[in-house]
Formats: C-alpha cells, structure tokens, sequence
C-alpha cells in the first residue's frame, strides 16, 4: 500500500477557510489531538513553495483513514 508519499519525507499542507473536514474530522482542532502516527489523507493542490522551492498542498479535503501508520 502507498502511503503517497514515497520519499517519506514530510510535506507542508496548508489549510484554508475553504478547507472540508470528513471521516471523524470536524475542524483543524481535531488534528491536534490525532495520534502521530495516525494516518490522514489530503486531498489539494500540490504548489511549489517560492521561498523554499519544496512541494506544498494547499488542503481541500482532510480525511481520517486509520488510526496507525502501517
């Protein structure tokens, strides 16, 4: 199973007002309080940061899909 991200490195993913919480998930205070290793699925657009040249998302959906990375 992918996790998406096959680098393993971490991306940025910026929230907006627009931002759609689903699947357990009712506003950005739930992912404070959601377990490091939980597996969250974002659904945006990926954008290049200008300042760092790295990939960001800009969220759209935030998905709870498990409760532990595999």
């Amino acid at each position: 199973m992918s996790d998406g991200n096959p680098s393993g490195n971490p991306i940025r993913v910026y929230l907006v007002g627009q931002s759609v919480y689903r699947d357990g998930f009712n506003s950005m205070t739930d992912l404070a309080s959601v377990a490091s290793n939980a597996v969250v699925r974002v659904v945006g657009l990926v954008v290049e940061d200008p300042a760092t040249g790295k990939p960001v998302i800009i969220g759209r959906y935030i998905d709870k899909t498990g409760d532990t990375a595999k």
